[in-house]
């Protein structure tokens, strides 16, 4: 009797592949890169063979002895299959039930998160001369399009910033779209942002002007010593009392919006502030990546569903920063076929 064949199909980025499993080893073509489907006998043994490699390693161990235990007392229970992040050992193993293709197949496809595609699903196919499996399923195998997931960061899509100011007494916020807004927030609190570069030029001619007081030209001269200094730091901007920058200077790093920003918060002590926080917005709807499987989950922190364009997106003016793991495109990165 020749083995029973299954006719998987995936979707990628605007198409639909599919391509034949033959056995239970063939399953692994489905996941990600970073799990794999383990006979539970064979990864008990393996997981020994693991511990013994950890031996100095308490913490690890401990993890490990736990996992085993997960592992006893599954096969005690009959479980035949598991699939596991061996690089990850923190991760949870995922226990499969059943000892056919078409079982095993069933239980993984109820674990998207764990797959290589989107919207995987399977059908038995008629069976095929033994002669003619090695043949084509290599044709396949070569004919499979790979894809790769390009992210991007919240930061390039956002058109804006909703600031938060916390200060001592209260928290006001308003909207940061550019630079300009940056400097502005500084002088409210009666400091400046200035390029070192430029603040360099302005105490050297500051020197030049003041020759023979020498108080004043001692503390200018300390001050240029700490700009160069930063400057050789890699620190881009500094934020200091225009009137008395002699009592403290704070040196940030960055040359975009969101990198200053992002080192203005860190000091917010500079602008005497409790603590800044922001967050990246756009004024347009942006589109997600969404895994099947974690639709409740986006749908909790605010996505919403477009019934027209069947995806799901960030409306506008909404923080994109706990969306940062949707944010990505998948794109086909092989789809040649084989000259073969």
């Amino acid at each position: 009797m020749e083995p029973e064949i299954f006719k998987v199909s995936c979707k990628v980025p605007n198409q639909i592949f599919s391509f034949k499993i033959y056995n239970i080893d063939d399953i692994n073509e489905i996941f990600d890169n970073n799990h794999e489907l383990y006979e539970i006998s064979n990864f008990r043994t393996t997981l020994d063979t693991i511990i013994d490699s950890y031996e100095n390693d308490i913490e690890t161990i401990k993890l490990l002895h736990k996992r085993a235990k997960e592992i006893d007392d599954a096969m005690n229970r009959g479980i035949g299959y598991v699939i596991w992040n061996i690089d990850n050992f923190k991760e949870n193993i995922i226990f499969i039930e059943g000892n056919s293709t078409k079982e095993l197949l069933t239980s993984i496809c109820q674990h998207p998160e764990i797959l290589k595609y989107q919207a995987v699903k399977f059908e038995p196919m008629k069976e095929e001369p033994t002669e003619e499996f090695a043949l084509s399923k290599n044709k396949e195998t070569n004919n499979m399009p790979e894809t790769k997931k390009e992210y991007f960061e919240p930061a390039d899509l956002a058109d804006y910033y909703k600031v938060y100011e916390h200060g001592h007494r209260r928290t006001i916020s308003f909207n940061l779209y550019d630079t300009s807004q940056l400097h502005a927030m500084c002088e409210q609190k009666n400091r400046e942002l200035i390029e070192l570069d430029l603040f360099r030029s302005q105490i050297e001619d500051s020197i030049a002007i003041n020759e023979g007081d020498d108080w004043l030209v001692n503390i200018q001269k300390n001050t240029l010593e700490q700009v160069e200094k930063s400057q050789k730091e890699g620190y881009t901007y500094a934020i200091y009392n225009p009137e008395f920058y002699e009592n403290g200077i704070t040196f940030i790093e960055g040359s975009t919006l969101e990198e200053l920003l992002h080192s203005a918060s860190c000091n917010a002590y500079a602008l005497d502030l409790r603590e800044i926080e922001y967050e990246p917005r756009s004024n347009t709807d942006i589109y997600l990546s969404v895994p099947v499987g974690q639709e409740d989950q986006i749908r909790s922190l605010g996505a919403e569903f477009d019934e027209d364009e069947m995806r799901w997106y960030i409306p506008a003016d909404t923080n994109l920063q706990p969306f940062e793991n949707w944010l990505y495109e998948e794109q086909v990165i092989n789809n040649t076929p084989s000259m073969n």
